[in-house]
């Protein structure tokens, strides 16, 4: 097996994604990502999805979905823009942080952007309704040029905490989502 045929292996297995035979996975920075999330999830299911486009600046796409599994409504709630809010890696073993990027953060009234870098955010709240068998989903970039703690620099390998940008991660039906993004250097695999 070819170097690349491993690498693209392992970055599936880690990304959750599905790649055909020889399709290489990893980033153009050769890193690899992987979402977990903790705790069990009543009626909803919450899932993250790594794709690894064939940009410069971008490491990963996540493409992050909510459905409502249970027979009741299911609430999310998160500031803007929604229905997610938005998303920082905040480092565990750092004071690391990374903005993951959502195209919609420039369209929104509640939040103010200059390039990739958000500056004010409106402190209000948005509740997302699913009934019973509907989903709403989003796509966050982990960018090259994101913005990282006070300014730009060198994407970390490490684990993060997924937060929103107050420090509070946004919530199913009350509760605050526990998820963790994982970033390696397809080296050290």
């Amino acid at each position: 097996m070819q170097r690349r045929e491993l690498l693209s292996a392992v970055a599936v297995s880690l990304g959750g994604c599905a790649a055909a035979p020889g399709a290489e996975r990893t980033s153009q920075r050769e890193y690899t990502v992987d979402v977990t999330t903790g705790g069990g999830s009543e009626g909803y299911s919450i899932a993250f999805d790594v794709e690894y486009p064939n940009a410069e600046d971008v490491i990963a796409d996540l493409h992050l979905t909510i459905e409502n599994t249970g027979d009741e409504s299911v609430g999310v709630t998160a500031g803007p823009p929604a229905p997610f809010g938005i998303l920082v890696a905040e480092a565990v073993d750092t004071a690391n942080s990374i903005t993951l990027w959502n195209e919609a953060y420039e369209r929104s009234d509640g939040v103010e952007t200059e390039g990739y870098t958000i500056g004010l955010v409106n402190r209000v709240g948005f509740t997302t309704g699913l009934r019973p068998g509907e989903s709403v989903e989003s796509t966050y970039s982990l960018r090259q040029d994101a913005t990282t703690g006070d300014g730009i620099g060198e994407l970390a390998t490490g684990t993060y905490d997924l937060t929103g940008h107050d420090g509070e991660p946004f919530r199913v039906n009350g509760d605050p989502v526990d998820a963790q993004l994982r970033v390696r250097s397809a080296d050290s695999l």
